[in-house]
């Protein structure tokens, strides 16, 4: 098989970068925008010594789950990978990936995950997107060179697209990338990646008002954000935890919507400023047990554990894409909280954590798995663990 060739096959599965794989001669293709079940005709765009990658010519026989993708960029835009999937048959997908992954990475053969709960809006949830370029802005290409300019993006909250259509939205003079960010009333702000955005905007979830610097991390999807704090206070309340430590806090969300269930809650955060807002926020939701520290989870969670009665302690871990560093595990295995929970936003790096952690004697009790990102490939999910 050699690159430029027309091959048809047979795909088997669909894997967690959402392309299809089938085999051409014994050899793993991955040809994205299909489904399983599907008979397809595809170009080879390259080849690796175990596999392929080609892009879709024809689709010779259809599955019963393909639907027309609303977004007129789908295809050419790589932000969206399943807009030709019913939405169902996507949260089945995301289960079967997240199994593989702690199946083939967390060392899990029988990993006990439940099904993801439908997102309540499939489309037109994001409150914040990046546009790259330089005008008109746009989003990276499938190719990851070019930019696809868009006056709509069908996964954005309706205020981003409005400013979008708007005339010149794309001429923005800004340091960086533009971002676009919407808050729960539909008001929109724009600044560049590398601007000081020093707005605070109001956010509501789960019926508490929460204040966040403008350029802080926060949720994408603020209704799945709500699904996954029920889950978590759910997982809390069955728990015989009365204290609450947060490692990667941010502004405090999870902190806060959790903190009626404990008698004490300390949230690490490395960011002052999102620290600050964490503060003012406990204040307001009169929350006078929760503590805040601003410092990296690194350097502070040791520390702030080593007091702490762990039989009764539950720790929140909800780091960046990379994961827990070496001495957050480290904290973790000498301190030995009686419940973790770790929320990711990257399932093959959550299940490299999770296995380093039932090496250190903790037990996977449950996998609970987010549709965070509907349309696209990618999606949270929680491991809840605990000593054994």
């Amino acid at each position: 098989m050699q690159r430029g060739d027309l091959v048809e096959l047979t795909i088997d599965d669909v894997g967690f970068g959402g392309a299809g794989v089938g085999r051409v001669d014994g050899m793993a293709v991955f040809v994205p925008f299909t489904i399983d079940g599907e008979r397809v005709r595809a170009r080879v765009v390259k080849t690796a010594r175990r596999y392929a990658a080609a892009e879709p010519v024809a689709v010779e026989v259809a599955s019963p789950m393909r639907v027309t993708p609303p977004c007129p960029a789908f295809g050419r835009c790589g932000g969206c990978q399943l807009q030709h999937i019913a939405y169902p048959r996507q949260l089945a997908l995301k289960k079967r990936a997240l199994g593989e992954i702690m199946r083939r990475i967390g060392g899990v053969a029988d990993a006990p995950a439940a099904d993801l709960p439908p997102a309540p809006r499939p489309y037109g949830y994001r409150n914040r997107i990046t546009l790259h370029g330089r005008g008109p802005y746009g989003f990276v290409g499938t190719d990851n060179r070019s930019i696809v300019p868009v006056t709509r993006c069908e996964i954005a909250a309706e205020g981003i697209n409005r400013r979008l259509a708007a005339p010149g939205a794309g001429a923005a003079e800004t340091r960086g990338d533009l971002v676009l960010r919407c808050d729960g009333h539909g008001n929109v702000w724009s600044y560049g990646t590398r601007d000081r955005a020093r707005a605070v905007i109001e956010e509501r979830v789960l019926d508490k008002r929460l204040r966040v610097p403008l350029n802080a991390f926060f949720q994408v999807n603020v209704p799945v954000a709500e699904q996954i704090a029920a889950a978590l206070d759910a997982a809390l309340a069955a728990s015989e935890c009365s204290v609450l430590a947060d490692a990667y806090c941010g502004a405090g969300l999870f902190t806060l919507l959790l903190a009626g269930r404990v008698e004490r809650a300390i949230g690490i955060e490395r960011s002052p400023e999102a620290v600050r807002a964490a503060q003012a926020n406990a204040r307001a939701l009169k929350l006078p047990h929760c503590r805040f520290r601003a410092a990296p989870a690194e350097q502070a969670l040791g520390p702030a554990l080593a007091p702490l009665p762990m039989e009764r302690t539950c720790l929140l871990l909800d780091p960046p894409r990379a994961g827990c560093g070496d001495k957050v595990l480290a904290a973790i295995a000498s301190s030995r909280p009686r419940m973790l929970i770790y929320l990711s936003c990257n399932p093959p790096v959550l299940a490299r954590d999770a296995r380093r952690l039932t090496e250190t004697g903790y037990r996977l009790r449950n996998l609970l798995p987010f549709d965070m990102f509907p349309q696209t490939a990618h999606f949270e999910a929680v491991a809840l663990l605990e000593t054994n």
